[in-house]
């Protein structure tokens, strides 16, 4: 397929593939020193120099996550996808690591494994990460980059004199499907019906 020919080119700064991260909980956090602790864990994905991390869970030994992540890589064929379990009421001490193989994904039927437990190195014995990771192809700029014309609506209505202005109602746009690294910020306005989960004064959402 494109994605394994292209994960065996020379690395470069060009994304060859991107990678999909759904984490839908960690299980068995118990540490055998001390059977009454609770951590307030949260999991951290690293891949090259992308890190992504979810959200804090408060005082549980089995945090439900259910977040996702996209992730590009430029080095499918020798990057390693690092997880780490993290607890933020010891300063972000590390309770549980894992790593996976970008390549050895790409080699999976369909290029990727369905929800699954993982075991996970650490102090406690039976920890497991619930995870689903899977990879799907870009194109780069070292193959040719198709363009399309697709005709633009305008978000507002324009006047009668603005057309006679000679403002262009209907433009076309020549879209690149080259991909480049970049970033999204996105911004939660609104919560409701979150599920009531305060804990010893703080607010789980």
């Amino acid at each position: 397929s494109t994605v394994r020919e292209l994960a065996q080119t020379e690395d470069d700064e060009n994304a060859k593939c991107i990678l999909h991260i759904y984490i839908d909980s960690v299980a068995g956090l118990d540490n055998p020193k001390n059977p009454s602790y609770k951590p307030c864990p949260l999991v951290q994905v690293t891949c090259a120099k992308e890190t992504r991390q979810t959200w804090p869970k408060s005082y549980t030994n089995n945090p439900v996550i259910e977040q996702g992540f996209v992730l590009l890589v430029c080095s499918p064929h020798s990057d390693d996808i690092h997880l780490r379990v993290l607890d933020t009421k010891q300063n972000n001490l590390c309770i549980g690591t894992m790593t996976v193989n970008v390549w050895k994904i790409i080699q999976e039927p369909g290029m990727e494994y369905p929800l699954q437990p993982w075991i996970l190195k650490g102090d406690s014995p039976d920890a497991k990460l619930h995870m689903a990771v899977s990879v799907r192809g870009l194109k780069t700029n070292s193959l040719p980059a198709k363009s399309s014309t697709v005709p633009q609506s305008p978000l507002v209505e324009v006047s009668n004199s603005a057309k006679r202005n000679s403002i262009q109602v209907n433009s076309v746009a020549s879209h690149d499907e080259t991909v480049k690294a970049g970033s999204i910020r996105l911004v939660v306005h609104k919560a409701i019906d979150l599920e009531d989960k305060d804990i010893g004064g703080k607010s789980d959402p």
